[in-house]
């Protein structure tokens, strides 16, 4: 169903005011616009809240284009850390960045952040933009950038997840692949099941519900 409301998001950013895109619905799926060259000099100005939303949004699909991944799958990992992207998710996958993927781990979250190539190095630039003068701006660029891992699908539609990104996220045997429109999470089993528990509990959904609440599903 089509979202009611539209809006746009704007965040401040060395003395400017940068609009993120047109923002549909509280999922996340924007009109990534490029911001005005020039904004970035000097590196980013404002808070950590602001670097999230710049990365949250700005690298979303366009209106118009499908948005690539809905749903979740459970799978199993094995003894050599390859997983079989589910076929629901793969197809896109191929038609998209011909099996080319990139994984990195989540800002605030134990899991994993996979993105078709194309839509990895849109996330790659806005980050590089952000400069390096301050500590925020380089925290997020040495969590994302430098945990980045390329990977490609072989034949069997199989990848591997290294290591110390399996570490990260807790993964074992058991894992979940989750549908964010222009990206995939993976999270271990165990770790998911005890995210969906404490949703009931966390008070800061209702707060940013409320800071959400213009956008409309």
């Amino acid at each position: 169903m089509a979202p009611k409301g539209r809006g746009s998001l704007t965040w401040a950013c060395g003395g400017a005011t940068v609009r993120a895109g047109n923002f549909w619905g509280s999922v996340g799926i924007s009109e990534a616009l490029e911001p005005p060259s020039g904004e970035y000099s000097g590196g980013f100005k404002g808070s950590y809240s602001s670097v999230r939303k710049i990365v949250s949004t700005t690298h979303a699909p366009s209106v118009g284009r499908k948005a690539l991944f809905r749903g979740f799958t459970n799978v199993t990992v094995d003894e050599r850390g390859r997983v079989a992207v589910p076929v629901r998710f793969r197809d896109a996958i191929q038609d998209r960045s011909q099996g080319r993927v990139v994984l990195t781990i989540d800002r605030s979250d134990p899991c994993l952040l996979l993105y078709p190539e194309p839509e990895w190095l849109a996330v790659e630039a806005q980050l590089q933009k952000l400069g390096n003068l301050r500590s925020t701006a380089r925290r997020l660029q040495r969590m994302l950038i430098g945990y980045a891992s390329e990977s490609e699908l072989d034949g069997q539609g199989r990848m591997l997840i290294p290591q110390h990104l399996r570490d990260h996220a807790r993964i074992d045997k058991k894992a979940v692949f989750l549908g964010q429109a222009n990206k995939l999470e993976v999270w271990s089993e165990g770790a998911w099941a005890e995210n969906v528990a404490s949703w009931d509990d966390d008070d800061s959904v209702e707060e940013d519900m409320e800071e959400l609440k213009e956008f409309q599903l």
